[in-house]
């Protein structure tokens, strides 16, 4: 099992997490040609400041989909008071054997306010943060 103290444990760390920020940390600079910076530019930054905010975002996603799929996440606390519903769906019937059954996991399923919505999902976001 994983430790629950984050890895780059700060006072700041402690702060509500949110999507469009990166967690506060000395980044390494990326190194890109000015025609690779210019394609980023144009299709992928389109809120992040810099090619290095836009690939801790993209590192960020990929870890949460790491989370979500793992045997243990429940074990973790990943959804500890979080109001979760999840949908399996089978496919290989209609597409063939390669694409196995998938999950959907829906954190607004049933809660009528965006207030509630926004205080689920940002519980989810500190369960999270802590594993």
């Amino acid at each position: 099992m994983p430790s629950t103290t984050p890895i780059n444990y700060t006072p700041e760390a402690r702060r509500e997490p949110s999507l469009k920020e990166p967690p506060k940390r000395k980044r390494k600079v990326t190194f890109v040609s000015e025609n690779q910076r210019r394609v980023i530019q144009d299709k992928f930054l389109k809120e992040a400041p810099s090619v290095e905010a836009w690939l801790a975002g993209v590192a960020r996603n990929v870890a949460l989909a790491e989370l979500l799929y793992h045997p243990s996440a429940y074990q973790w606390g990943l959804f500890d008071g979080v109001r979760v519903s999840i949908k399996e769906f089978d496919f290989s019937a209609e597409l063939g054997p390669l694409f196995p059954k998938t999950k959907m996991w829906l954190l607004h399923a049933g809660l009528p306010s965006a207030h509630e919505r926004e205080v689920n999902f940002s519980r989810f976001l500190r369960n999270c943060a802590a594993v």
